[in-house]
């Protein structure tokens, strides 16, 4: 139900966010294959963002929600890979070393609209912590979402935190 509820909310969302036209965020990463941009949903605000040696660091923020952190680095060992291209096994153990670090963590590997593969991980614990994160040529994304006194997410925190995945585009360098 709380996922449901989350999908309905990031729909409101997306469709609302189209009434106003917000100039597009572009990440600061290494990749000459291809870049990172996503548009922010009306009241959202970039709170800090950092681009250095292909790591991006992003905090995207709206009142009464948890603070989204999205962070963009590439990988040695991925190469050029998709969370897509890998077998339902590498994907596996990728969300289980990524959720190793909580104690009850709940996995969910969905699909964008946008056809991109993402693990969601719900910590489930006395801290509430969500992550987020797929894998594009090479790069890994994670959005991971808390608040600062680190009480529960709510369904329309995670729809906040679901809509920024579903904001983001990766565009073909041409060459």
């Amino acid at each position: 139900m709380k996922k449901a509820m989350a999908i309905l909310l990031a729909l409101m969302l997306l469709v609302g966010s189209g009434a106003a036209v917000a100039e597009p965020y572009h990440f600061v990463e290494d990749s000459s294959d291809f870049d990172i941009q996503m548009e922010l949903p009306e009241g959202a605000t970039l709170d800090n963002h950092m681009g250095l040696n292909g790591l991006s660091l992003v905090s995207v923020s709206k009142e009464g929600l948890a603070t989204v952190n999205i962070t963009i680095a590439a990988s040695e060992l991925y190469d050029k890979d998709c969370l897509n291209d890998l077998s339902e096994s590498d994907v596996n153990d990728l969300a289980e070393l990524a959720a190793s670090q909580y104690d009850a963590p709940e996995i969910t590997i969905e699909t964008t609209p946008s056809n991109n593969k993402y693990v969601h991980i719900c910590a489930n614990a006395d801290y509430d912590v969500d992550s987020i994160f797929t894998l594009y040529m090479g790069y890994f994304i994670e959005m991971t979402q808390w608040h600062e006194d680190y009480s529960s997410i709510t369904d329309e925190d995670y729809a906040f935190m679901e809509q920024l995945l579903y904001n983001l585009e990766f565009i073909p360098v041409e060459k």
